[in-house]
């Protein structure tokens, strides 16, 4: 998975990240839309889309796995 993509002495912090974002996401997630939603209903939705929209950007950024030299 995820933690592959990184070198071994990375995997652990990129571990606990990745298990980490699904447990925050529904605790803020619910609190941000209510949130939103009390002020302005379509908020809601156009917040989901934003969030969206970042992260099928951040998907986009080239990555960068440097390779040891032959020497």
């Amino acid at each position: 998975g995820a933690s592959l993509a990184v070198g071994a002495e990375e995997q652990g912090g990129v571990s606990g990240l990745v298990s980490a974002c699904p447990a925050a996401g529904f605790v803020l997630g619910p609190i941000s839309g209510g949130f939103l939603y009390q002020y302005y209903q379509p908020a809601a939705g156009w917040g989901a889309v934003v969030i969206l929209l970042i992260v099928f950007v951040a998907t986009l950024k080239p990555h960068s796995n440097p390779t040891p030299s032959a020497a």
